[in-house]
């Protein structure tokens, strides 16, 4: 377990995931309770103990990050006028997620910290009315769609899950 914030709660996700039994919902709750003694000791000390990568080592912005590349090879500058800026819009939100994700990371307060986790996931709830357009528009395949609407979901789910542990 990494000794830090946002390694904390990357690892909380990954447990999350799982936590179908009874040892790793303890597990979970021993992370959380490591989340909060670190919360704790940060506003003690009057700083941020991070991890060595801070946001970075968040999974939740690293598979907003990997899902915006997908996109961006999925949809190549040369298909751009074809979709009449559809997948310029998706650009853009795709690479708000991650971004939003890791801005509020590097906020003072967790306070401010969910005001971002908000706004990427409101980003995220319009790359996938875009994703849902494109897919209806034909500019995906059924698998395509399928992969990138769970994703968006599962992306979703992790972002709630931070915002509340940011919340504490």
């Amino acid at each position: 377990m990494g000794g830090g914030r946002g390694e904390a709660i990357g690892e909380r996700w990954e447990v999350t995931e799982g936590a179908d039994d009874i040892q790793d919902k303890q597990t979970l709750l021993l992370i959380v309770s490591v989340c909060q003694i670190t919360r704790f000791i940060e506003k003690i000390a009057g700083s941020t103990v991070m991890g060595q990568e801070g946001f970075r080592s968040l999974i939740v912005w690293q598979r907003s990050r990997d899902l915006a590349i997908k996109l961006y090879r999925l949809f190549p500058y040369q298909h751009r006028r074809s979709a009449n800026g559809l997948i310029e819009q998706i650009h853009r939100s795709a690479v708000s997620v991650p971004g939003n994700i890791a801005e509020g990371d590097e906020r003072q307060t967790d306070r401010e910290a969910v005001q971002y986790f908000y706004i990427a996931k409101g980003s995220l709830a319009e790359l996938r009315t875009q994703l849902d357009i494109a897919y209806h528009a034909d500019l995906l395949t059924d698998d395509q769609w399928a992969y990138l609407d769970k994703e968006c979901e599962e992306i979703g789910k992790m972002l709630g899950g931070l915002i509340k542990a940011r919340k504490r």
